[in-house]
């Protein structure tokens, strides 16, 4: 066991934090420990205890954690976690950057404070009402963001099950698609384009079918 903490006990008379095992096997083992020194009636130390715990499978789990939060601290998405009264209670960093806000100043506001109040009654709340009784739910808006300017954007909502079934809150995932969408809107433009076109190519072949005969008698 690494000596760490044991200082601590002494002049303070306990110590909690955590430490690591050199098994025999070679493998090192993390572990919880507390230090308690205890001290006869004249003060003086008389020995000292230890209770150690194994938080292997804890360090695992934090381990995964971390794995998760680069992965959603690196996508280019706006990624968000809405409790049931409609609060902000994590946000990632695309989502800070978009509405140009601190961590501080997003977690805790409604998102009414955000998106402004005509927005969120006719676009926003409904959508999460139908999200917060388990369904999932997509749509597609027009959002004007602080740091990106206007942007179209893909919205998803996914409900989030507590232990016991019931929905606690939602995560909300919102993709820009404006390229794709201008692209999109591109395409019917030259699709009309080209219809016109036909169009026209047959109005004048049918005017130069009238037309042959006349200048032919004339």
């Amino acid at each position: 066991i690494k000596t760490i903490g044991i200082p601590e006990a002494i002049s303070n008379g306990i110590w909690e934090g955590e430490s690591e095992l050199l098994l025999s096997d070679g493998r090192i083992l993390p572990v919880s420990q507390v230090i308690m020194s205890h001290k006869s009636s004249k003060g003086e130390i008389k020995y000292l205890s230890t209770i150690i715990r194994d938080i292997s499978e804890q360090k695992k789990q934090e381990e995964e954690l971390r794995k998760y939060e680069r992965i959603v601290s690196s996508t280019s998405d706006l990624m968000s976690f809405i409790d049931r009264d409609y609060v902000y209670q994590a946000v990632n960093e695309a989502y800070l950057s978009a509405f140009q806000k601190t961590r501080d100043e997003l977690v805790n506001s409604k998102i009414s404070e955000l998106y402004g109040e005509d927005v969120f009654e006719t676009i926003i709340r409904e959508k999460i009402n139908q999200c917060l009784k388990g369904e999932n739910v997509h749509y597609e808006m027009w959002v004007n963001f602080p740091g990106l300017g206007k942007r179209y954007v893909f919205v998803s909502y996914f409900p989030h099950f507590n232990e016991d079934s019931t929905v606690t809150g939602i995560v909300a995932n919102s993709r820009d698609v404006t390229e794709t969408k201008n692209l999109e809107s591109r395409l019917r433009q030259a699709q009309k384009m080209e219809a016109i076109g036909t169009l026209a190519g047959g109005i004048a072949h049918d005017f130069n079918n009238i037309l042959s005969p006349i200048i032919g008698y004339a």
